[in-house]
């Protein structure tokens, strides 16, 4: 094909993509459907033409209409800003959803594109650049929307906020309690019960009223003034004294049930949907745990509940740093069967959870070969999940699955294109693995002709057009 027409096709491409699209910032690896055309390679070699200045003035006067980026360092910045855009538009949908930014540190979304936003630890490294000057690229921009969502560098410096006298927050939020209690004529307020006042800052109104409802029975360090105690009192808060007791009551039933669970299993590691039986009821402690750990954590249980589930060591459970418990690893498996319907989990399998990736394939490949040992509860959990515990027999069973998805994918590549010759840099990822295609139908013919291949692989195969016969061609 002439030099100069075929440059100009790819051009035609490359004015393609930035009309849908309004940039060329165009991944390497980027080829346009329904064609052979490796448009982000060639991209990234108009570039370097241009900025050795080996490509002609036409070319680059062609390029530069389309936006034509030629620092690779701008590109980048401008790739950066993009992505940290999806961030803050996350963070904006999150805003007008809970009229605050204060994200959970567990709190994450999958965007429209695919992009898993974890929103906590992102919004964190803001507040951090920001206050030392460190946003980067377009530091005007962001620092400018950042302060649309009332981020401010001199809060951040200073800490400081309008302070109101103790008293008067105090009687703010008592007044909240009083509306709750004409609204809903009880004050069996939620620990999730969020008050927004007037001036459009909130309160978790729920957890405030039940720390006053300790400090009025004398079950808190923190006294109330004389004051403060006839308004809880005018309020109907002493008839509150029969409910605390049933509550405190059905707490102790629980903790009964966790302190059999850990003198039988000596962990506080409990599956999520945990089911226990205390007289005849039937109670989801994997729930109610994971419940208390997150009440725990945010002193929102009372000394006497906080020192029984210290006697259990929760504190240790707590705080195991970086060590990733059975029941994350647990969740982690249970999520990919669910997703895959087997355990044939790959060895370099990982998965992000909890904000962390999960090395789940490892783990569970040093349990099948005995180097990791683990209780019968636990494997009777795996068993449940139909987990093939013989090295050989699952060594059989993720080759077959890991090629049937490489075929597949080389079938859809055929459906597309209408051939299976596939372009040398066209890569897909196979269980966290990127896989050349093109390598892999090479090895094909090689098993084929050492008939290495068993009869449904080497049916499949002849329905992309990959037979023996094809090997001396």
């Amino acid at each position: 094909m002439d030099t100069e027409k075929n440059w100009l096709i790819y051009y035609k491409e490359a004015a393609n993509f930035y009309k849908e699209n309004n940039h060329l910032n165009i991944p390497c690896t980027y080829v346009p459907k329904n064609t052979n055309i490796r448009l982000g390679t060639w991209i990234g070699r108009m570039r370097t033409l241009g900025k050795n200045g080996k490509l002609s003035k036409e070319k680059m006067s062609l390029l530069n209409e389309i936006s034509m980026i030629w620092d690779i360092k701008e590109v980048h910045n401008i790739e950066y800003f993009n992505t940290w855009m999806i961030y803050y538009n996350e963070l904006v949908k999150y805003y007008k959803e809970h009229n605050d930014i204060k994200v959970p540190s567990n709190y994450s979304v999958t965007t429209e594109n695919g992009y898993v936003v974890n929103l906590h630890p992102w919004l964190n490294a803001q507040k951090s650049k920001l206050k030392s000057n460190k946003l980067g690229y377009n530091s005007e921009v962001k620092t400018k929307l950042l302060e649309e969502l009332g981020i401010f560098k001199e809060d951040l410096t200073t800490r400081k906020s309008i302070k109101e006298n103790n008293e008067n927050v105090w009687l703010r939020n008592y007044e909240a309690v009083k509306e709750y209690y004409k609204k809903h004529e009880n004050l069996d307020i939620p620990y999730t019960y969020t008050h927004i006042f007037s001036d459009g800052t909130s309160i978790n109104l729920g957890v405030w009223f039940k720390k006053q409802i300790c400090s009025y029975f004398g079950k808190a360090m923190k006294e109330l003034t004389n004051e403060q105690y006839e308004l809880l009192t005018l309020l109907g808060v002493d008839k509150l004294e029969n409910t605390i007791e049933k509550r405190k009551i059905a707490w102790e039933e629980k903790y009964i049930l966790l302190e059999k669970y850990y003198n039988k299993y000596a962990t506080l590691e409990m599956p999520p949907n945990y089911m226990m039986t205390y007289n005849n009821k039937t109670i989801n402690m994997g729930s109610w745990f994971r419940n208390q750990c997150e009440r725990y954590r945010c002193d929102r249980l009372n000394f006497r509940e906080m020192k029984m589930l210290r006697k259990l060591g929760i504190d240790s459970y707590l705080n195991k740093g970086n060590k990733v418990s059975w029941l994350t690893y647990y969740r982690a498996a249970l999520n990919y069967y669910n997703t895959f319907h087997n355990l044939l989990v790959p060895t370099n399998y990982v998965v992000m959870l909890d904000n962390r990736p999960i090395k789940l394939g490892e783990y569970l490949s040093n349990i099948r070969s005995g180097k990791i040992v683990i209780s019968d509860v636990q494997k009777e959990l795996l068993n449940r999940m139909n987990m093939i515990w013989d090295v050989i027999e699952f060594n059989k069973k993720i080759y077959y699955v890991t090629w049937l998805t490489t075929y597949n994918a080389v079938k859809e590549y055929t459906n597309i294109y209408g051939n299976h010759i596939i372009p040398e840099n066209y890569i897909v990822t196979i269980n966290g693995t990127k896989v050349k295609l093109s390598e892999w139908i090479n090895l094909q013919f090689k098993l084929l002709e050492k008939d290495m291949l068993n009869s449904e692989q080497i049916s499949k195969l002849s329905e992309l057009g990959i037979s023996k016969k094809m090997i001396r061609l």
